[in-house]
């Protein structure tokens, strides 16, 4: 569950954050065109989440991740997925 100051903090800065998920998508398909980023909240175990769910159920496998947050406050990860084995 994500708790309600995560959750403040991702509505105060979604923008900023699709921003980021966007930016290390595209840099992850300079080397792989069939990357993909997904954004997770609060540590919040991977395969809990709908579009890690989404990614996995289409064949994508992890392949890096980019922890983010504001100030000491860890409030997510920008998961990168790949169909290359």
């Amino acid at each position: 569950m994500i708790d309600p100051i995560t959750h403040f903090n991702y509505l105060m800065h979604e923008r900023e954050i699709e921003e980021r998920r966007r930016m290390f998508e595209e840099q992850a398909r300079e080397t792989d065109p069939t990357a993909i980023g997904v954004m997770v909240l609060d540590a919040m175990p991977y395969d809990d989440w709908p579009g890690v769910k989404k990614a996995k159920a289409e064949g994508y496998h992890l392949t890096d991740s980019f922890a983010f947050g504001w100030g000491e406050d860890f409030t997510g990860e920008i998961l990168i997925f790949s169909k290359k084995h």
